[in-house]
């Protein structure tokens, strides 16, 4: 797993720009540490982790002058952008077709939300795994709280602020937004995540 896992982040570096590289990484070592934080065993840990890492490597289908707009997308743009869920499973099954299918489902699924509304298969919360529901809240977290080219990064009580909405409105899971206000908590927590040395994934 380790020679695969190595052979598939070198062709991520040659697939996606560097904003996208470093967002993969945050992510996995997040959701590594939401795994630890809610008591998931070592192998969907390193599920989870192995994820985040690959959960946007279809964003290297997207044209750069698209994925980094600083405005609002037009129609054809936004379906160019959500094309990469499922552009990212179609890669990683070309790439390494012996792959995990959690770490697939987690790079098709990691935009659809609880309610029905992400993308690109609509699922419901019953069809959505707790592997997809973890990357899912990593993925927005981190997003909100780095700077993009449409608006400026939030803080991270912003963020969570944000994602306490997202559970409101019944589109992301409320048990992962509680364990991710513990994490952040932990600042030392945190930062072995964030150093890799978290989330067990060694």
């Amino acid at each position: 797993m380790r020679d695969l896992l190595t052979a598939l982040v070198r062709r991520l570096h040659g697939l996606v720009d560097d904003e996208t590289l470093a967002h993969s990484g945050r992510v996995a070592y997040l959701a590594a540490a939401l795994g630890e934080a809610l008591g998931l065993s070592r192998e969907m840990t390193r599920t989870l982790y192995l994820g985040g890492l690959l959960h946007d490597i279809g964003k290297g289908v997207v044209p750069a002058e698209v994925l980094h707009k600083p405005g609002r997308l037009l129609p054809e743009e936004r379906r160019l952008v959500e094309a990469h869920a499922a552009a990212g499973e179609s890669m990683v099954l070309q790439l390494a077709p012996e792959m995990a299918p959690d770490i697939v489902d987690v790079v098709r699924h990691h935009h659809e939300r609880l309610d029905g509304s992400g993308y690109p298969d609509r699922l419901c919360a019953g069809d959505i795994s707790p592997a997809v529901r973890i990357i899912a809240v990593a993925d927005v977290y981190d997003a909100l709280i780095n700077d993009r080219p449409y608006r400026r990064a939030l803080s991270p009580e912003e963020a969570l602020g944000v994602l306490d909405e997202e559970v409101r409105c019944g589109r992301l899971d409320a048990d992962v937004v509680a364990a991710l206000r513990r994490v952040t908590a932990d600042e030392d927590g945190l930062s072995r995540a964030a150093d890799g040395r978290g989330g067990q994934c060694g």
